[in-house]
């Protein structure tokens, strides 16, 4: 029943929908690789119960509108950064689309999530890719990460100590800053930069104030928990300071589009997290722009 429902569920271009998908069908029993789209594989995954394993099992993908807007953006030769790269779907997706003359670099700060990272770029065959352990914020620091209960491979930071109810394991990890590692490791321009760090995105961004001034990366792909109505934000503020412009992602079942902040979403009554923000009259604007056209 399970492979049954896997050839239906592979075969459409879910970008809306999985979430509820995913609660429903059934749990996933395997061991061995999980065939993804793009002609990748998973080859190593924290658990059958993550909801990552889950939906990569079931749809090839995790967030599709993600990895949607990274083909987009990214071309042969590109360069790419991962912040939370997790176990290497959107890193993997990125890998793809800039080739092998281009470059992708991640950050996994956990252990476990690191090692299937590795596994899964070293197995694809994806040379482009480099993988550090290290976690970015706004300054050099350890900070403590935690588990959430029956999420396997997701941590995140918890500001108070009176949520710890809900999270399972904490890991210690060490933090730099994205403007520190491009000083040690420099790259001359950065197309795109994706972010997923369960809610730490403004330290994130703190701590590339010199790459936002010299605009050094074209583009953000952001996770970003608000209301659509709102605009003004201090995250929205912060990246408009440095003069990018900022899109909400929208999807229908079958697509992906963009809309400008405030607009009503036209896909979605409960829209995405997702956001991109760009450098004005850059490359990645013309392009998202020519999607909300379309």
């Amino acid at each position: 029943m399970m492979k049954i429902l896997r050839q239906i569920t592979l075969k459409y271009p879910f970008c809306r929908g999985q979430a509820f998908l995913g609660k429903i069908l059934p749990e996933v029993t395997l061991d061995g690789e999980i065939k993804l789209k793009d002609d990748l594989k998973l080859y190593s995954f924290s658990s059958n119960l993550d909801i990552i394993t889950k939906h990569s099992y079931y749809f090839g993908d995790f967030d599709p509108e993600i990895s949607i807007t990274l083909k987009r953006l990214l071309k042969k030769g590109d360069v790419a950064i991962d912040i939370g790269a997790n176990i290497g779907l959107t890193a993997m997706v990125s890998a793809i689309a800039v080739e092998k003359e281009g470059k992708v670099i991640c950050f996994e700060p956990i252990s476990q999530n690191y090692k299937s990272l590795c596994d899964n770029i070293k197995k694809n065959v994806l040379s482009q890719v480099v993988v550090n352990q290290i976690g970015l914020s706004d300054q050099e620091r350890v900070v403590s990460m935690w588990q959430p209960k029956e999420q396997f491979g997701q941590f995140r930071i918890v500001d108070s100590t009176n949520n710890l109810y809900n999270y399972a394991q904490e890991s210690q990890i060490q933090c730099t800053t994205l403007d520190k590692y491009l000083e040690e490791n420099p790259v001359q321009t950065i197309k795109v930069c994706k972010i997923d760090v369960e809610g730490h995105e403004m330290n994130v961004f703190q701590g590339m104030r010199k790459s936002l001034e010299s605009k050094s990366i074209e583009s953000f792909i952001f996770e970003h928990h608000i209301n659509w109505k709102i605009c003004e934000d201090p995250l929205f503020n912060y990246l408009r300071q440095y003069k990018y412009n900022i899109f909400r992602v929208d999807k229908s079942l079958t697509n992906v589009n963009y809309v400008t902040l405030g607009k009503k979403p036209k896909f979605m009554s409960n829209p995405t997290p997702n956001f991109v923000a760009v450098i004005p009259q850059s490359e990645a604007e013309r392009n998202i722009i020519s999607w909300i056209l379309k």
